[in-house]
């Protein structure tokens, strides 16, 4: 966090885009009344939730049912860390995706569902760092929802729009461990295949967010542009006449 903090206090911002719109209301309720985000809204919430379900207690499901030791489990555990760098790293190469962040996150979410299935029916150590692996789609779909809503949202709601997503996340992950114990109880693999099941439902979902999100595009209009930026000459810069 410190390394990322010295990142953004290099970054100069504008308040240009800021004031284009100033004169419309800019409050928490003005960023839910607006359609469009407040499907990420809820998209958002609903896919972490769903997601953290399932991976919550993998480790101690591991170690019930598998006899996984610890020291095992957390070395696979990196696996995630792993889907997620390879899961960005495609995003970023295909143009088609970074043009539909609503459907790079459904194809996250497809994988996080294999990996719920490989976790609560295979038992080999091989396919279940696959799984690990895959599982790495969980945190690209909150990176993939933030994409979609700065572009969404308008540029006087968009900090507050951030926070609700944070705020929504933040619950999701916080609230799931508790719902998955309580499922836990049940059979320790009942939390895996609510999510699986989850999983499978959510994807057609935020398909269709992604469809109402080209149309409303198409009807949109335009923000007014951002008037230029002053040039900056040598002798500004005070190199010299």
């Amino acid at each position: 966090t410190a390394v990322a903090v010295g990142f953004m206090s290099r970054m100069r911002f504008t308040e240009a885009h800021e004031r284009s719109d100033a004169d419309g209301e800019s409050t928490y309720q003005a960023a839910f009344r607006e359609p469009e985000v407040r499907r990420i809204f809820i998209t958002h919430g609903l896919t972490l939730l769903t997601l953290a379900l399932g991976t919550s207690l993998i480790p101690n499901y591991l170690n019930d049912t598998r006899g996984l030791e610890a020291a095992t489990i957390s070395t696979l555990g990196a696996g995630g860390a792993l889907g997620s760098a390879v899961f960005g790293i495609l995003i970023t190469r295909n143009r088609q995706l970074q043009g539909a962040p609503f459907v790079g996150a459904a194809i996250a979410v497809f994988a996080v569902a294999v990996s719920f299935v490989l976790f609560a029916t295979q038992t080999a150590l091989l396919l279940i760092a696959i799984a690990f692996v895959l599982r790495g789609g969980f945190f690209s779909t909150w990176a993939l929802f933030l994409a979609a809503l700065g572009e969404s949202a308008p540029s006087r709601l968009r900090s507050r729009s951030f926070t609700v997503v944070e705020i929504l996340g933040g619950s999701a992950l916080s609230f799931a461990p508790v719902i998955s114990a309580q499922l836990y109880r049940i059979a320790p693999v009942t939390p895996i295949v609510v999510s699986a099941l989850g999983s499978v439902l959510l994807i057609p979902f935020i398909l269709y967010g992604h469809r109402k999100r080209r149309q409303s595009f198409h009807h949109r209009p335009a923000e007014p542009t951002p008037p230029p930026a002053p040039l900056v000459t040598a002798e500004h810069e005070g190199t010299g006449g």
